[in-house]
């Protein structure tokens, strides 16, 4: 009888340490798939005035993909940079500073929206201060898997 409780309580204990490991690993996932999503938006808005000067002289669509992907394509599948082109996204650092608002660095939050299998939608909040302005960009992204690598698919900024 007293070794049947030495074999249930090492049990028990065996069963919640998987639960433990199993759970650090799930919520890493996430952690990991925010970082990315970060990172992103931190180099939406890490733009200098070259960066500008650069993107104010691109002549064609083409010239305009191909600076947007190299700028955003390790973030970004092919979808994903459209999408960011589309609702001017990709170019929201570049327009403050057009725009002549200099900036501190932006204030990222990134919340994990909705799990659908393999997509992972993720809500963001970017907040620049620029002077006396506060400025506030947020939406919703989707994160996939492309060659083994987490990747924006979608992005969609609220008006």
């Amino acid at each position: 009888m007293r070794s049947m409780k030495k074999v249930f309580m090492i049990c028990m204990v065996l069963v919640l340490f998987v639960c433990t490991a199993c759970s650090a690993k799930t919520s890493t996932k996430d952690t990991d798939r925010s970082k990315i999503a970060e990172a992103f938006l931190q180099t939406v808005f890490d733009v200098s005035e070259d960066d500008v000067s650069g993107f104010l002289e691109l002549s064609s669509e083409e010239d305009m993909q191909a600076w947007m992907s190299d700028k955003y394509g390790a973030y970004m599948t092919a979808d994903g940079l459209n999408s960011g082109m589309q609702n001017r996204i990709l170019s929201m650092g570049i327009e403050l500073l057009r725009e002549g608002k200099s900036y501190e660095d932006p204030q990222i939050t990134i919340d994990k929206k909705e799990n659908a299998g393999e997509e992972e939608w993720y809500d963001y909040k970017v907040t620049v201060s620029a002077g006396d302005e506060e400025i506030i960009y947020s939406g919703s992204m989707l994160l996939v898997q492309e060659e083994g690598k987490w990747k924006i698919d979608q992005i969609a900024r609220q008006k």
